[in-house]
């Protein structure tokens, strides 16, 4: 099954990049076509694609952080009442 995704990502990817390499091709005069299709894809490629990875690695550290912060300082309340869980809260006093 997983063959099977990774082959339909795939595809959509081949129906997405063929018509976009034909389309560059024809929108530029022949004199200035190569830079005109190189410099804009390639560098953004490279930002965007290089970048990717790195804020990954961001938000990975950053959930790994989130979940280290709640198991300090979450309590466990595994073996106790619902009732007695709210017991170092002070009450609320009503109007009254």
């Amino acid at each position: 099954m997983l063959g099977f995704l990774i082959w339909l990502q795939v595809m959509y990817v081949t129906m997405v990049y063929g018509p976009i390499a034909a389309f560059l091709v024809e929108l530029f005069q022949t004199s200035i076509r190569h830079t005109s299709m190189f410099l804009p894809y390639d560098i953004s490629n490279g930002v965007f694609g290089g970048i990717a990875p790195l804020l990954g690695i961001y938000l990975i550290a950053i959930a790994f952080m989130t979940f280290v912060i709640g198991c300090i300082f979450v309590p466990e309340t595994h073996h106790k009442k619902l009732s007695d869980t709210h017991e170092d809260l002070p009450l609320q006093k009503s109007g009254n």
